[in-house]
C-alpha cells in the first residue's frame, strides 16, 4: 500500500512512485470451508527507495504480462503485482527479473546470481470484461554489492 491514503498499486499511477508503506494481499476460496492465510510485510529504515509501476490491459480470456526496471543504479529488493478485479482474475506469474537479457526468475542458474533489476508479473482474465493488471518493483542503490542465490529445486 501507498501513503496516500493507504491506497493499493492498482490505484497508482505508472511510472516512478515514493516507496510503499505497507502490503496487501486478496486470496479467493473455492472451497467448502473457511481458510485463512497471512501477509507479511518487511520494513525498512533505507531513505533511499523508489517504486516503479506500469500497468497492462488483460483481455477478456487471456493473459498478458508486465514487466518494469529500475532505474539505472538501483536494484530490485521486492515487487508486486495488483488485479483490478480479484475476484475474476488469477496471478499466473509474479517475480524478479535480471539483467541478463532482461530474464525472468524461472531462467536463471541455481546458484548465485546478480541482483535483480527488475519486476514481472502475469495474470489471466475469466471475467466478461478487460481489466488491468499492475506490477511494481521497489528499487534501491546498493550500499553493498548484492547477489542473489537460487537453491536447485529437489528432484532436479
Amino acid at each position: 500500500t501507498f501513503d496516500q491514503n493507504s491506497t493499493r498499486l492498482i490505484f497508482q499511477p505508472d511510472g516512478i512512485n515514493p516507496a510503499p508503506i505497507g502490503w496487501q494481499a486478496s486470496d479467493r476460496n473455492d472451497g467448502t470451508t473457511d481458510q485463512s492465510f497471512k501477509v507479511a510485510a518487511i520494513c525498512s529504515p533505507q531513505s533511499n527507495i523508489t517504486t516503479v509501476v506500469g500497468s497492462n490491459i488483460v483481455t477478456v480470456g487471456s493473459f498478458a504480462a508486465e514487466r518494469v526496471e529500475c532505474p539505472s543504479g538501483m536494484i530490485a529488493v521486492g515487487g508486486g503485482v495488483d488485479l483490478n478485479n480479484v475476484l475474476t482474475m488469477k496471478v499466473t506469474s509474479s517475480g524478479p527479473t535480471f539483467d541478463q537479457n532482461s530474464t525472468r526468475l524461472i531462467f536463471q542458474p541455481d546458484g548465485i546470481n546478480p541482483a535483480p533489476i527488475g519486476w514481472q508479473a502475469s495474470a489471466r482474465n475469466d471475467g466478461a470484461t478487460d481489466q488491468s493488471l499492475k506490477v511494481a518493483a521497489i528499487c534501491m542503490r546498493p550500499i553493498f554489492p548484492w547477489t542473489l542465490f537460487l537453491p536447485a529445486i529437489l528432484g532436479n
